[in-house]
């Protein structure tokens, strides 16, 4: 597969008004509806339709710490992990179905927690990981 005409063209910054977040993505992902619990799913219709980018917004009632330590255990092999007082960054294979990875970045901003998380089979784990570092930095929160 070729993926490096994607990183010349311009990406799409998405705001939601309802949910106090932004975030940027490559050109070919277009937002999606609103699922259960206001999550909100970005998708894109490529061969890379088997990526699932959700964003997911709500209060949160416990510590950062134990949130980091749960997630960490859906898993099964951490590639990075970085927890700060305000968010954590895990990043790993997922352990439930067969060879996917995981992405999971979760802000915490005013007793809220905002949670990314990026989806995305073996098959298109090279691509996903060129553009991950600026999907994530673009994560942000502005309430």
């Amino acid at each position: 597969m070729q993926y490096h005409s994607y990183a010349q063209q311009k990406w799409k910054k998405f705001k939601s008004e309802n949910y106090g977040y932004s975030l940027e993505l490559p050109p070919h992902f277009e937002k999606g509806a609103v699922v259960a619990g206001g999550a909100i799913t970005y998708y894109v219709d490529t061969n890379l339709a088997d990526v699932l980018i959700s964003v997911e917004a709500g209060t949160f009632e416990y510590d950062i710490d134990s949130l980091f330590s749960q997630t960490k255990e859906h898993h099964s092999f951490v590639i990075r992990e970085f927890l700060q007082k305000d968010y954590f960054i895990l990043h790993g294979q997922e352990n439930t179905v067969g060879k996917f990875y995981l992405y999971e970045k979760c802000l915490f901003n005013k007793g809220d927690l905002y949670s990314l998380r990026i989806f995305y089979p073996e098959g298109n784990k090279r691509y996903i990981e060129t553009v991950l570092p600026k999907i994530g930095a673009s994560f942000d929160v502005f309430w």
